[in-house]
Formats: structure tokens, sequence, C-alpha cells
């Protein structure tokens, strides 16, 4: 796979945070390696799915994530005043 050029995308905090965790959690020795990982995943995922149905799921998935990030908001960034949950509990 040919590298190309860093495709710049601002992430909140939070969502940072959760990265940095995971990638920990995981020993993947950096947030790209877990983002590249987590692209190619859900790319393979959609990619296999009937094209008639991915619209629907998708919009399920979507649903599900707002749902969640309401119950349950996610740690703030290590370099704002509050520190991360312990993502391994």
């Amino acid at each position: 796979m040919v590298e190309s050029a860093p495709v710049p995308v601002r992430l909140p905090p939070e969502l940072i945070c959760r990265l940095d965790a995971a990638t920990k959690q995981l020993h993947m020795g950096s947030r790209a390696t877990l983002i590249r990982f987590c692209l190619l995943s859900f790319l393979d995922h959609i990619e296999g799915m009937d094209s008639s149905l991915a619209a629907d799921h998708w919009q399920a998935i979507f649903n599900d994530m707002k749902a969640r990030t309401k119950r349950q908001p996610p740690p703030a960034h290590p370099r704002t005043r509050r520190r991360c949950r312990d993502q391994s509990a």
C-alpha cells in the first residue's frame, strides 16, 4: 500500500482521549495505526453488505452512537483540566 499525504482531520479532545486509551490497550503503537485499522475494518464491513441494506444499517449505527454519547459522555483529553477515565476497567 502506497502512503499518501496526511489527511487533516480535527478530532474533539474526548475522541483523542478514547483513541489514546484504545491504542494503549491494543498495543497499536500510534493513533494513526488504530485509525487506519478502524477505517479498513469499517469499510470492509460496509463493502460486504448488500447495498440496499447499507443505508438502513448506517442510520441504525449512527442513531446508536448518538444515544450512547448522550448516555455516557466520553472522557476528557489528558491536556484538559479533567482527567480521562481509565478505559481498562
